[in-house]
């Protein structure tokens, strides 16, 4: 009896161990202290399209992010969802945080850099909105996540 409890126990310490083992080369870690070019690129990913007026959502929509730097520190962001989206934003980045918010009176962007070893990734989301009186009304969002490789 006590040596099956004492193979029970090795078994499920022996799983849990090789399940939370990670490979810390294949992990994204936010680009914390980046430099401006590491922006720089064209990403392809998906994106998820959530529509207010009629609540209908569309899912894994091929995404492109063209980011370019158009002088010194001010970067284009360019926006491609197949039929659903296109758009761009321009944004002055004057550090090395690892996200841009672009703030608008019709829509905004959120956008995160993430990386590791052989790789870059933007996480994302826009949303597109109207005011009625004093109300903030939502007309879509759009969220993806696209990647680059070196």
């Amino acid at each position: 009896m006590k040596a099956r409890l004492l193979i029970v126990l090795l078994f499920s310490i022996l799983i849990i161990d090789t399940g939370c083992n990670k490979n810390d080369d294949d992990s994204w870690t936010f680009c914390e202290g980046c430099a401006i070019e590491k922006w720089v690129g064209l990403y392809d990913g998906s994106g998820d399209f959530f529509n207010y007026n009629n609540d209908e959502m569309s899912n894994a929509i091929p995404t492109t992010v063209d980011i370019t730097n158009t002088s010194d520190n001010i970067l284009k962001i360019s926006v491609v969802s197949e039929d659903y989206y296109s758009g761009s934003f321009n944004k002055i980045k004057d550090d090395d945080s690892y996200n841009i918010e672009i703030p608008g009176s019709s829509q905004s962007l959120s956008l995160s850099l993430s990386q590791k070893s052989d790789a870059c990734k933007v996480t994302g989301t826009i949303k597109r909105y109207h005011y009625e009186k004093d109300s903030l009304i939502m007309d879509y969002t759009l969220s993806f996540e696209a990647e680059r490789y070196f």
